[in-house]
């Protein structure tokens, strides 16, 4: 009973970790007329997604990030990997307070993507923990997910 237990334990752990994904830091900056989608997920209940397309950065973060552009920290992103990127967060909202020209607002937010009102602002930063995943939740294209 005992190396059965273990056995059904290893199980678990090697389950969990093989969908584990490493994810790695990027650095966006807003240009102001970037959109923000906010839609229902399409594969998981409860869930929003949260995305937005880019540019890709042709030198890493270290070397400044033009605004409407993504890059890695050390080094642009390649022709192949994905202009976009989705965080996936719990369909929860709040109200934000966001300044646009100058004049404070109320925002109604996703808890979760405080961030997202804020793609209104040109040079806004975003820097971000992704991870390559392929289409799900309704996006049809391979997309950066946000590790959350």
């Amino acid at each position: 009973m005992k190396m059965l237990s273990m056995i059904v334990g290893l199980s678990l752990l090697s389950a969990t970790s093989a969908f584990a994904q490493t994810s790695y830091p990027m650095t966006c900056v807003f240009d102001g007329s970037q959109n923000v989608s906010i839609t229902q997920s399409l594969t998981a209940p409860r869930k929003l997604v949260v995305a937005f397309s880019f540019k890709r950065a042709t030198k890493p973060a270290t070397q400044g990030v033009d605004p409407g552009t993504c890059a890695w920290q050390d080094r642009g992103l390649y022709a192949d990997e994905p202009a976009m990127i989705a965080h996936v967060v719990d369909d929860a909202y709040t109200y934000h307070e966001v300044v646009f020209a100058g004049k404070s607002q109320l925002v109604h937010t996703p808890i979760n993507a405080l961030w997202a009102p804020q793609a209104k602002t040109r040079g806004y930063k975003l820097n971000v923990k992704v991870y390559n995943s392929a289409p799900d939740h309704g996006i049809a294209v391979n997309f950066f997910r946000v590790a959350n």
